[in-house]
């Protein structure tokens, strides 16, 4: 019955607000959004049941600014400004904001506007650093005199870019909803910031614009559990949870479809949460990791600065910190499988656990990475001091075994070696047929790399029959083995062993690789020694005789000796130093060969990404077949010791 009142209560108070005719039809329209005695239905959108929890907790909704960035940020970043471990870095997110004024204006062009929203995005985290430092208390250090003064500009570049946005004639709605979610994120964080500074007439364009370019078309995604706002991979979270805080920036104008919103979008987006839940992964590869983790944590920080712990309505992921501090080699680069590069290093997730769940594991990345200058301009809202540091915490052999990533290494000094190798399954929307592939770095340098991504503009890049035969999306650009000219099937998997250290401190793991490779039995076994060398092993039993190809890709000089069973790898570290690396090569015969990385070129002549600097160190051998046996066997062991 209590229930039933809410539900009266709020519709008499949307009623209240049209006049009613005689001989109306039982919908009402407000501001062209009808209501119904169960569901809501915006301009242009689909019905969505009116959510009377949401409601109830929307009464309790906190004032501007509230998407993002929080009122209480304000007298934290003073704080932080004046903190002696965080003061250093506000000189370039200063610098950021200022940079912002000169550039130009969002434009609208038709096709993709992808680069415009993440952009804009960039653009209003920096102005809204600069808004809310100066916000009521100033910071240290600069004149008291200029906080109006810049206040006021940020203010008013803040104005401009939403606006521009706004006039937009689309947001891309119907064609590709992440980009939408983009734009719709940045005009919301924008404008909760300024919400107090536009006049009424302003709000009620940034509102229409809101509803009817994001809101209103999500209604009918999750109405229908579109694959935009349903699915388990980045797309849900990414478009839940900017939906999520453009549903909170609206909530005071349109209080019902802010909790009908609400309601449809943060089940979803924790449904797709559960993917990262488990062991804070994911097969699409750490770019997109750090991507819907990104955009997950600005709807918790929305949701955090709107309503009483309203951040626990979402599907916590513990293990963020750890896959972020296990999956970085010592060069600092991540391993950057599946539809990833290697310009990673500012994902919020593992901090934003730190400052509301005392992840301590996470308090130290935000650490690490401030000291190294790679810090995100929110790690100065929610750092935390301390942490426990990862030989602690993680060990030497982690494993991820839902994403199908096991890393070893001999520990976390900047000249450790470190190993990240790729199993778990081919399947996915970013993954690659990369099933044994595997990153290197010894001495500060990485010696096996990984291509990443390709150019998606690619001739149906993501179409799996055309994908395979692209040049990284396959493995012909792993560092694996397999049989020569054989692409590795998208359904097969390559299970990890639980890893470990042996008695004479070894790290160790193995994986089957018979489905990559395709013969009756393969594994590849994986080592790190305390002092550091690394070795790779391939043992592989086929029907009858098969040629195998194994592979590595590296951006290092490579100088193969004369017998063809070694190779000198050398290459500059970051200080410029060269380090060198032996790679050796015992078992099968086969002579080492190398070539340059091919290039790719689509179906219509378009070139992928160049593959310049990469070269291929391979080795054909065949599996021998004893005489009365149907068999075929071969093992390749490769091993990697520093040389300087």
């Amino acid at each position: 019955m209590r229930t039933l009142h809410r539900l009266v209560g709020a519709l008499a108070l949307a009623l209240a607000l049209v006049v009613p005719l005689v001989g109306a039809p039982a919908a009402h329209a407000i501001g062209g959004t009808v209501v119904t005695s169960t569901t809501i239905t915006a301009p242009g959108g689909c019905a969505l049941p009116l959510s009377v929890a949401w409601g109830d907790r929307l009464a309790n909704l906190a004032v501007h600014p509230r998407v993002v960035f929080g009122a209480a940020d304000r007298q934290r970043l003073y704080e932080r400004a004046i903190d002696p471990t965080t003061k250093p870095f506000f000189g370039n997110y200063v610098s950021w904001g200022n940079s912002v004024l000169s550039t130009s204006l969002p434009s609208y062009s038709t096709g993709s506007l992808a680069s415009v929203s993440s952009t804009a995005i960039g653009h209003i985290q920096a102005l809204g650093f600069r808004f809310m430092g100066y916000e009521s208390v100033g910071l240290p250090n600069y004149p008291r005199t200029d906080v109006e003064a810049v206040q006021d500009a940020m203010a008013e570049r803040i104005k401009q870019e939403i606006f521009a946005l706004a006039s937009f004639p689309e947001w891309n709605q119907n064609v590709h909803f992440m980009e939408t979610s983009g734009i719709a994120l940045a005009v919301s964080m924008g404008y909760s910031l300024i919400h107090d500074r536009l006049t009424p007439s302003e709000r009620t364009t940034i509102v229409t614009a809101l509803v009817s370019k994001a809101l209103a078309p999500a209604t009918c995604l999750w109405q229908q559990n579109h694959r935009w706002v349903y699915s388990v991979d980045n797309w849900a979270v990414i478009t839940n949870a900017s939906m999520i805080a453009t549903a909170l920036a609206v909530a005071d104008e349109e209080p019902l479809l802010a909790a009908a919103a609400l309601a449809a979008a943060q089940p979803r987006m924790n449904r797709a949460l559960k993917v990262l839940s488990s062991d804070g992964g994911s097969p699409e590869g750490p770019s997109y990791v750090a991507f819907q983790g990104n955009y997950a944590t600005f709807a918790l920080a929305s949701l955090w600065n709107s309503l009483p712990e309203g951040d626990r309505t979402i599907q916590t992921v513990p293990a963020a910190a750890r896959w972020s501090a296990a999956i970085y080699g010592p060069t600092g680069q991540p391993f950057n499988f599946a539809d990833s590069d290697t310009a990673l290093g500012k994902e919020l997730l593992p901090v934003w656990n730190a400052f509301r769940g005392g992840d301590r594991l996470g308090s130290w990345l935000a650490n690490r990475r401030m000291a190294d200058g790679q810090g995100a301009l929110f790690y100065l809202l929610w750092y935390t001091s301390g942490g426990v540091n990862p030989s602690t915490a993680l060990g030497r052999t982690p494993l991820f075994p839902r994403t199908g990533v096991v890393t070893l290494r001999n520990g976390y000094g900047s000249g450790d070696s470190w190993i990240a190798v790729k199993g778990g399954s081919n399947a996915g929307g970013h993954s690659h047929r990369e099933l044994g592939s595997y990153v290197l770095d010894m001495r500060g340098v990485r010696w096996v790399s990984d291509y990443g991504k390709d150019d998606y503009a690619l001739y149906k890049y993501f179409v799996e029959k055309t994908r395979e035969t692209y040049f990284r999306a396959n493995n012909e650009s792993a560092s694996t083995v397999g049989v020569a000219g054989r692409i590795q099937p998208s359904a097969a998997s390559a299970p990890i062993a639980t890893p470990w250290v042996d008695s004479a401190g070894v790290a160790r793991t193995w994986l089957d690789m018979h489905q990559a490779v395709g013969v009756s039995a393969a594994r590849r076994n994986v080592a790190v020694s305390s002092s550091g060398s690394v070795s790779v092993g391939d043992t592989v039993r086929s029907n009858g005789s098969v040629t195998l190809r194994w592979m590595i890709h590296t951006q290092a000089s490579v100088g193969i000796a004369a017998d063809g069973r070694s190779a000198l790898l050398s290459r500059r570290d970051a200080s410029g130093t060269l380090r060198q690396v032996r790679l050796s090569i015992s078992g099968t015969r086969g002579l080492l060969r190398q070539a340059s990385a091919p290039a790719t070129r689509d179906l219509y002549g378009h070139y992928g990404y160049s593959n310049a600097g990469f070269t291929r160190v391979y080795l054909s051998a065949a599996t021998g077949v004893p005489p009365g046996s149907t068999q075929g066997t071969a093992a390749i062991t490769a091993t990697y010791t520093v040389v300087r």
